[in-house]
């Protein structure tokens, strides 16, 4: 028997995410995790408000477990009260966004944890790879009886404080992953260093169709998009490499020209000589390293070009968050909201939206080769599938 939530109103987005979240074993365990490692004075800190937050959660957590017999809905109305006081939306009486709620929910948590989680760039962290059968999002609740959680139902019970999880291990969001983003010029070729970063959701933009699915919002938001506006730090320095050898030369043809004034003639030379000191740092980082530091040399604007740029994933989270955006921006400058259906699978492969240990740095080609698309019927795929920990459940 599963536990509903009062609608105290306009709250059905509250109740709505806080019933998918508690359907997760392992956020459970990350709320749990991060509730018990709080120091004993975490009430009376900054983080006091994060802190009745991750304790009316666990409260509310542990009431929508499965129960052994038909049990009363819940008013999540101290939660709401809590939550009122980090974002004064969560209180009004107007209807919100569950995506918007979610990010108050996962950021109030990483603060609060953020002093035990492992680095985010740790090796371990870059390497770690989970079976599907811990990765993927259950699409049942769990079948545990309550008494597992019995000792969640009381924020302020005597669990709360026993055998916490010690300081210092790290404990693990299930929600971080992370993405990879390269930008490339398509004139000259050089692409900037890869650049990766942690996320807790994906925004995906639904295009404006009739219908679509889920892995076609992947295939939007992986796309390589073209920059008519970014300025290519390769094709800077060329630019400023030519202005600096054109200075250069005009000091020379000045000089020679001087004749009878000895003082304009030294502080021409002084000019020339910094101008082919400049020369040399700058043909040292066109050929070695563009993105060196060129202390107070005065960069000059290169000619109009096109860059790319695409974002993949690069490290998989245990739970994959998704959000939809269906707002669409009108040429009058309001919005509407977009009306496609999305068709969901029973499983969601993203191998193909996910980079591999083979790397591109072409401004035309994607990051990585697109992973071969797992068989649902093949043990063999879905074993690779296992080991690259692509495959979702929805």
């Amino acid at each position: 028997h599963l536990r509903g939530l009062y609608n105290l109103g306009n709250t059905c987005f509250l109740n709505a995410t806080l019933q998918s979240l508690s359907s997760l074993d392992a956020f459970n365990g990350y709320v749990d995790s991060c509730a018990v490692a709080l120091p004993d004075d975490a009430r009376g800190s900054v983080h006091s408000v994060d802190a009745a937050i991750a304790a009316q959660l666990r409260h509310v957590l542990g009431l929508l477990a499965p129960q052994p017999r038909p049990v009363a809905a819940h008013s999540p109305r101290a939660l709401i009260s809590s939550l009122g006081k980090k974002s004064r939306w969560v209180a009004s009486r107007s209807e919100q966004d569950a995506q918007e709620l979610f990010q108050v929910l996962s950021s109030t948590l990483q603060t609060l944890c953020r002093d035990t989680e492992a680095p985010l760039f740790s090796l371990d962290f870059l390497a770690s790879s989970r079976p599907i059968e811990t990765s993927v999002v259950p699409a049942r609740r769990r079948e545990s009886s309550c008494k597992a959680r019995d000792a969640r139902c009381e924020p302020d019970s005597a669990h709360a404080t026993s055998s916490p999880e010690p300081r210092g291990q790290g404990i693990d969001n299930p929600f971080l992953g992370m993405a990879a983003s390269r930008t490339a010029c398509v004139k000259c070729g050089y692409t900037a260093a890869i650049r990766h970063f942690t996320f807790d959701n994906l925004s995906l933009t639904v295009p404006r169709v009739q219908n679509t699915t889920v892995e076609e919002c992947l295939a939007l938001y992986t796309a390589i998009d073209r920059l008519d506006d970014f300025k290519c730090r390769r094709c800077t320095i060329a630019a400023t490499l030519a202005r600096v050898k054109s200075d250069a030369a005009q000091r020379k043809v000045d000089l020679a020209a001087l004749e009878g004034r000895p003082k304009r003639a030294r502080q021409l030379a002084a000019a020339a000589e910094t101008l082919l000191e400049q020369q040399r740092r700058l043909e040292n980082a066109l050929t070695s390293d563009p993105e060196a530091d060129l202390g107070d040399i005065r960069l000059s604007a290169p000619p109009p070009g096109i860059s790319t740029r695409q974002t993949m994933v690069a490290r998989t989270p245990r739970i994959l968050v998704l959000h939809l955006s269906r707002s669409i921006y009108l040429p009058t400058g309001g919005t509407a909201k977009n009306p496609a259906r999305v068709r969901l699978q029973r499983f969601l492969d993203v191998s193909p939206f996910a980079t591999t240990g083979h790397i591109s740095t072409s401004a035309s080609k994607p990051i990585s080769r697109p992973a071969i698309p797992v068989d649902m019927y093949s043990p063999e795929s879905l074993a690779k599938a296992r080991d690259r920990n692509c495959l979702y459940r929805l």
